[in-house]
């Protein structure tokens, strides 16, 4: 039994899909098939009953997974704080937005600052905005590649390099609605009047009338009032594209975001947005890891040649 077959299992018993949840992992679903099987077989319980139209939990799977959800969770931040924690001088670790992309001046620094010191061991984690935050003024990480927090940002603590200023852009199943590149707010708002924007549950944000509001202040000129706010309460960012690509509502993003690399879900441009998502680098100051400055440098120099 290996940790893989277990996230398998537990997200199969979550979307009761097979095809959803080969696609989330990247895998066939003659795959995945398999490793539920092999699973099965190995704890000798029937985990799933299968028949051409339907896939249900068994008992004993649905006493399984309530037993095992909290355990993989406990265990998956177990092995991320033992990473976080190794104690090998030519780590640097770095971490970023779960939902988002690395930025594309960081990933070619980060193979150039291989490239200088061949040993040095590059590990890069996804974890919530606020956890990154903790973790950068614990000395979890060395440096974040987030998008910029006016709190983060002015904590004289910190130092942030912007390195990606994107529109927005509104993320959409193409099964659920038929729109073009570009998207008016007029023709926004019509698209919150018709369907649920989700939202991650953000400490900023818990009820649906902050959420509206919030949007409402992001996207002038749209009244808060349509938009229909979904708030996710179980569940990361991470899992935002599962969610939209299961037709169950649409998101806002930018364009490096996990929305982008998931063949179902398209992204239109939101006119009249530029700059509405700053992203970049977060670290502290006086950074303890001398490879920090050394990377941010390096980073700076390959956004220079991208504006050339």
């Amino acid at each position: 039994m290996t940790t893989q077959q277990i996230g398998y299992f537990l997200k199969l018993a979550e979307e009761l899909n097979y095809t959803k949840v080969a696609q989330a992992f990247f895998i066939t679903q003659p795959t995945l098939s398999k490793q539920i099987v092999n699973l099965e077989n190995e704890l000798k319980i029937t985990l799933f009953d299968r028949d051409h139209n339907a896939v249900r939990l068994t008992r004993a799977g649905q006493k399984f997974y309530d037993r095992m959800k909290p355990i993989f969770l406990n265990l998956m931040d177990a092995i991320r704080d033992a990473q976080s924690y190794e104690e090998d001088r030519d780590n640097l670790i770095i971490g970023i937005q779960e939902e988002q992309l690395v930025s594309n001046s960081l990933m070619l620094a980060i193979n150039q600052l291989r490239s200088i010191y061949p040993d040095i061991k590059v590990v890069i984690h996804r974890a919530g905005s606020e956890e990154l935050r903790e973790g950068l003024a614990n000395g979890k990480y060395d440096l974040v590649n987030v998008m910029s927090y006016p709190t983060a940002a002015e904590d004289e603590r910190f130092q942030f390099v912007s390195l990606d200023n994107e529109p927005a852009y509104l993320a959409y199943s193409r099964k659920l609605l038929r729109l073009g590149d570009e998207i008016t707010k007029q023709e926004l708002t019509e698209v919150f009047a018709e369907h649920d924007l989700i939202l991650p549950v953000i400490k900023e944000a818990v009820d649906n009338e902050q959420a509206r509001r919030i949007i409402g202040i992001q996207m002038k000129g749209i009244d808060p009032d349509k938009i229909h706010v979904k708030v996710i309460q179980t569940g990361r960012a991470i899992s935002l594209p599962v969610q939209v690509s299961s037709q169950l509502g649409v998101s806002l993003c930018n364009k490096s975001n996990l929305f982008q690399i998931d063949p179902e879900i398209r992204l239109a441009k939101v006119l009249d947005t530029e700059g509405s998502y700053n992203k970049g680098l977060l670290y502290r100051k006086e950074p303890d890891n001398p490879y920090v400055k050394v990377i941010v440098r390096l980073t700076e120099e390959e956004q220079a040649k991208f504006r050339e």
